[in-house]
């Protein structure tokens, strides 16, 4: 009896013995560890240089390609990106932050995620889009006069106000409508005002409402007034009329500041220069300093902070005259201003605009009385850290003195559209390699009038321009982004 339960006990200690061995030979090894990029991007906020996003989301392969503008250094840009948890991210053995490491990427960079004993490479390339070109947009089918265009600075839309086109010009009323997804779009009623209606100058505010200034002649002495688009309806900004029951010139401009101040110049019956602001309750006088002359024409853009104002003087032969306002101080950067007293300037044309570093472009027409040529558009550049005026590239001596505009892009760099000799909408762009402009870009073969170019916050420009009645709009924009 003992001898068989002693075999018993052996026998289930042998089947313990092999039921463990079973066990240890079938146990499976640990996976490895999960490392993977999920997105990755360059982001405006952390590359100054950037005028727009590029991101890729939910990355599947291991290759990452972005194309990038031409203007774009790519040599010191900082990368946005999410891996899986516990990733360790490298470059070339530097340990890599989102949002704050900077690499070189003019070649392809190698991405290294670890994580315990797995590794995976991914590999980022960026390439240069191909260059902006022009591309015609559907024309307009109504008839339109004194067009004025902007950019929606919350969807970097093109708006147009324009001032309709009866017969009788008593019947003549205020317009505004927007080009998006190929399609023309009225805000708001048509003939939106009471009574009739010339020069609009069209802005927006901070979130996007437009806002239009024109010359009302609904008041008896007809004046400037504005009116905004809010609530799905036009309305008056403060009082009809600004200037208070005294008569005012036609010409006017407006702007709106980063506190959602409306400022709008314009010029008086006297041709005195005047400036207004609106703070949400009224109209204010903004008294200006260093103006020396009467004005008979002006151009007005705000950036950064700071107010800017250029003016044609209605002196003898007339100049021009640039001034700043900021933090409540008047700077003159050019008073009656030509290249020398025998010229003239020609009167009701002039066009400025300025970057971001506080640099002026301005456009207007002169004649050079040594030479005996005629007036020529010529494009001069105050540099803001010199202090000083240069004249920018060549004189366009084929550029027709009765319509032009300028715009900056979103990289600083001017572009001046004009008629040419066969009054055809041409572009210029100024080339930085060669310190001049490009060759020029007929956009067509019409002759043209009411000239207008804005450039959007994301790099796109757009021109626009009448013929006849007609209205047409141009893209300028990369091939790349269609």
């Amino acid at each position: 009896m003992k001898t068989k339960i002693n075999f018993l006990l052996l026998l289930i200690a042998c089947t313990g013995f092999f039921s463990s061995c079973s066990s240890d030979d079938d146990a499976l090894p640990p996976e490895p560890a999960e490392v993977g990029m999920m997105s990755f991007g360059f982001y405006q906020e952390d590359n100054d240089q950037l005028v727009q996003d590029y991101i890729l989301e939910n990355i599947s392969g291991k290759s990452i390609s972005f194309a990038l503008p031409k203007q774009v250094d790519v040599t010191n840009l900082v990368a946005r990106f999410t891996t899986t948890e516990n990733d360790i991210v490298t470059v070339g053995g530097a340990t890599q932050v989102s949002g704050e490491t900077t690499n070189d990427y003019s070649a392809a960079v190698e991405y290294l995620l670890s994580e315990e004993n797995t590794n995976e490479i991914y590999t980022v390339t960026i390439t240069k889009m191909a260059n902006a070109v022009w591309s015609q947009l559907t024309a307009y089918d109504q008839e339109v006069r004194d067009v004025s265009l902007s950019i929606n600075p919350t969807n970097a839309m093109p708006y147009i106000g324009y001032i309709s086109n009866p017969e009788e010009y008593e019947d003549r009323r205020l317009n505004l409508i927007s080009y998006q997804d190929d399609v023309w779009s009225r805000i708001g009623a048509a003939d939106f005002n009471s009574a009739r209606a010339a020069d609009p100058d069209l802005d927006f505010s901070n979130e996007g409402n437009p806002i239009v200034s024109f010359g009302d002649y609904s008041l008896d002495p007809s004046q400037v007034s504005i009116m905004e688009y809010t609530e799905n309806s036009w309305n008056y900004v403060g009082q009809p009329g600004i200037s208070e029951g005294e008569r005012s010139y036609r010409e006017s401009a407006l702007v709106t500041g980063e506190d959602g101040t409306i400022y709008n110049f314009y010029i008086d019956n006297d041709r005195q220069l005047k400036l207004k602001a609106f703070d949400g309750t009224a109209w204010n006088t903004i008294a200006i300093s260093g103006v020396n002359s009467p004005s008979v024409d002006l151009d007005v853009v705000y950036e950064k902070g700071a107010l800017y104002v250029a003016t044609i003087d209605r002196t003898t032969l007339q100049s021009v005259s640039v001034f700043k306002y900021e933090n409540g101080n008047w700077t003159t950067l050019a008073d009656q201003m030509k290249e020398a007293p025998e010229n003239a300037i020609r009167t009701y044309r002039i066009a400025m605009d300025v970057d971001t570093e506080g640099n002026v472009y301005l456009a207007y027409a002169e004649s050079d009385a040594a030479a005996g040529t005629d007036y020529q558009v010529k494009v001069k550049k105050y540099t803001a850290e010199s202090n000083s005026w240069s004249i920018l590239g060549d004189i366009l001596p084929d550029a027709s003195f009765r319509s032009f505009d300028l715009a900056v892009d979103a990289y600083d760099n001017p572009m001046i559209l004009y008629r040419n000799a066969s009054d055809n909408p041409t572009t210029l762009a100024f080339d930085d390699e060669v310190n001049n402009w490009a060759s020029p870009v007929v956009l067509s073969n019409n002759e043209a009038d009411d000239l207008e170019l804005e450039y959007a916050a994301n790099g796109i420009g757009y021109a626009a321009y009448t013929v006849g009645n007609q209205l047409y709009l141009h893209k300028y924009d990369s091939p790349d982004n269609q």
